[in-house]
């Protein structure tokens, strides 16, 4: 299994947020793709080379009469043409969904297609779901609804004593979190320390009665740093930007680690941030690479109960650095994750 010769794209992909382009409507006005938030949204993206053929006005016209099966979805069709133009179309083909003007086609280009149609598929915080190609204007649409998220007006309860968290899925897929694992598994892993705030500064020390850990420190500068760099960037940071509204400017080292059942692995409760070495941290960031393969290891926050999260497979739990939590024990297999801390 191999990723550090490829993953990293230059183009926004699944699983990405949204690039920041700001789309015009048939009417003038402004509408960015995170303004569609709160709700899945598709987007059909005309290439200049496609806009007067007749695939086009197929898929156009075929969003249109399958209105009723997109319900709770924002619809809309992307032009490379002027907003008086796409007002025209619009009610030239009786369209009950915006046209939406990218004279340049910046979002075509973000999503890797600059030169073909395709559709792209929000969920509703905005991430990419699927960027589809038309290959067929008789099964596109149908294509789109099956990788549309699904649109529940359900209201669920929340945990009882929810902790201020925030829990973002999909960071990364299940084949790479088994390629992490397969890291830290084959590269080697420490027992691992934490930072103690003592009368001569701060110190890494280990002790058994407080964490039973083994880290595997990925290299600064080493390929595989750079992709989780990346894949942040797009994923984790911009979440942050739009909870906390608060700036990450560095990350500290990226580790895999592994709690393991055989010696009772966990993580009493601590702070991130109470050392002198440690007090600039912003976030951490808890990625969970399996699930079903352990049990016990919920991450845990006292001072809002006694909720455990137990994060799915590829899932981060995002919360400030300056947060009471602890790793519950291991009881039966190991759990791996991916941690990181942002400044």
């Amino acid at each position: 299994m191999e990723f550090e010769s490829g993953l990293v794209r230059e183009y926004f992909d699944v699983g990405d947020v949204a690039p920041t382009v700001t789309l015009v409507d048939q009417d003038g006005r402004s509408r960015p793709i995170t303004r569609m938030a709160g709700a899945p949204a598709v987007l059909h993206l005309i290439s200049a080379a496609d806009d007067k053929g007749s695939d086009a006005v197929a898929i156009t016209e075929a969003l249109r009469d399958r209105g009723p099966a997109f319900e709770g979805a924002t619809v809309a069709v992307v032009r490379r043409a002027p907003v008086h133009l796409n007002l025209a179309y619009q009610r030239k083909h009786k369209l009950v969904f915006s046209v939406l003007s990218d004279e340049q086609g910046a979002l075509a280009f973000n999503l890797g297609a600059p030169d073909r149609s395709v559709t792209a598929i929000f969920d509703r915080s905005s991430r990419i779901v699927a960027v589809l190609p038309v290959e067929d204007t008789e099964t596109h649409v149908d294509k789109v609804l099956a990788a549309l998220p699904p649109v529940s007006a359900d209201l669920l309860p929340p945990p009882p004593g929810q902790a201020p968290i925030m829990l973002v899925s999909d960071v990364l897929s299940p084949e790479y979190c088994r390629y992490l694992i397969e890291v830290h598994q084959t590269r080697g892993n420490e027992p691992s320390g934490f930072m103690l705030q003592t009368k001569d500064g701060a110190k890494l020390v280990q002790d058994e009665t407080v964490k039973r850990r083994h880290d595997h420190v990925i290299v600064r500068g080493a390929p595989l740093e750079t992709e989780i760099r990346h894949l942040f960037e797009r994923r984790i940071i911009p979440e942050i930007g739009r909870v906390a509204h608060c700036a990450i400017g560095s990350h500290e080292d990226f580790k895999i680690v592994r709690y393991s059942g055989e010696e009772q692995g966990f993580f009493k409760a601590h702070r991130d941030n109470t050392s002198e070495a440690s007090k600039a941290r912003k976030f951490a960031v808890t990625l969970n690479l399996n699930t079903g393969a352990y049990d016990g290891g919920q991450l845990v926050f006292p001072e809002y109960g006694d909720f455990g999260y137990v994060p799915e497979i590829g899932q981060a739990a995002i919360f400030s650095a300056s947060l009471l939590h602890e790793v519950r024990p291991i009881t039966r297999g190991e759990r791996y994750v991916l941690l990181a801390f942002l400044r």
